[in-house]
């Protein structure tokens, strides 16, 4: 066994790979299959509408606007799918059985970590994309059911404009940021383009969306079951419990000389507050992101040995912060 925890193995790490997708190859395509049903009737009850809409208004481009409304409903297929996907990485130690079975893998816990990674995050990507594709080819099949005048503006495939739409929010994200404002008697004007703001905007829309996939990631390793309405209802809590704080610091920053100052060392030195500001920020996202993926990592090697209940504490705490054995 010494010799399986001395370093990363390419051929274990496949092994393992084909096990788990053989192991839960149903699960798989369970999963593929609600998202196809999902992408296709979206696909569906938006054409009917949109050549319903095209109808009353002349001039409209309905091709461009159903594409911009799947790509919407893409984001959002995909972003659920990543988080149940993610919150399931312990899906393989759900009972004690399978844990010891897990345990008993000829492969070190960083190759079983990230086969399941690999799975939750590349093969939900793939499956998304290719459910995507075939339900622009069942829209395409089942359109020409539609005796509608206006049938051949949206019988070409989504599936390329959709593709392209999904950079537009990090271009929009960038534009914005890239915006730099100046004080021009007493107005506040566009005075030109800063791309290092703009890069640093797009990275800060990256880390959270980063940020708050790694909590899923984290809950998964923590809850054996329900983990993903688990990390929504601690996520919750804690919004509640910040905006609460808030609430009652609010009144002592209000009083606060250096807080009042704020507004005038805003003005006086514009982008550059933010520049900092969004630097920190992306920082502090950051370090939020590793530290999560790092304990999540951490205790996906536990639970394998250790009771559900002792994960966090147990006699051996210290444990989380030394080498994980397989």
């Amino acid at each position: 066994m010494n010799t399986i925890n001395d370093k990363f193995n390419f051929a274990r790490f496949g092994a393992v790979l084909k096990c788990d997708l053989v192991e839960h190859r149903w699960r798989y395509i369970s999963a593929f299959f609600i998202m196809f049903v999902a992408l296709s009737g979206f696909q569906l009850a938006q054409a009917a509408d949109y050549l319903q809409f095209s109808k009353m208004i002349e001039g409209v481009d309905i091709y461009r606007n159903f594409t911009d409304t799947v790509t919407a409903f893409f984001y959002i297929v995909l972003a659920l799918a990543l988080c149940c996907a993610v919150s399931e990485i312990s899906l393989v130690m759900k009972t004690k059985g399978k844990a010891m079975n897990y345990l008993m893998l000829p492969a070190t816990n960083l190759e079983k970590f990230l086969s399941r990674v690999l799975i939750a995050i590349v093969g939900v990507f793939i499956m998304a994309f290719v459910a995507l594709f075939l339900s622009d080819v069942m829209r395409m099949l089942i359109l020409p059911a539609f005796d509608d005048e206006y049938v051949g503006e949206l019988y070409r495939f989504a599936f390329p404009q959709v593709i392209s739409n999904l950079g537009d929010p990090f271009f929009a994200i960038y534009e914005e940021g890239g915006i730099v404002w100046g004080d021009k008697d007493g107005l506040y004007t566009i005075v030109g383009f800063n791309h290092y703001l703009g890069y640093m905007a797009v990275a800060f829309l990256t880390l959270s969306i980063l940020v708050i996939h790694s909590f899923f990631v984290l809950g998964g390793c923590i809850w054996r079951k329900g983990a993903v309405v688990k990390t929504l209802l601690v996520g919750l809590v804690v919004t509640l419990l910040g905006v609460w704080l808030l609430v009652k610091l609010s009144p002592i920053l209000l009083e606060c000389e250096c807080f009042n100052k704020l507004p005038e060392l805003w003005f006086e030195t514009g982008h550059y507050v933010m520049k900092i500001l969004v630097l920190i920020a992306n920082v502090v996202f950051l370090g939020i992101t590793i530290f999560n993926w790092w304990l999540a990592y951490r205790l996906f090697s536990r639970k394998q040995m250790i009771p559900r209940t002792h994960l966090f504490g147990g006699n051996h705490p210290h444990h989380l912060f030394n080498k994980a054995h397989s």
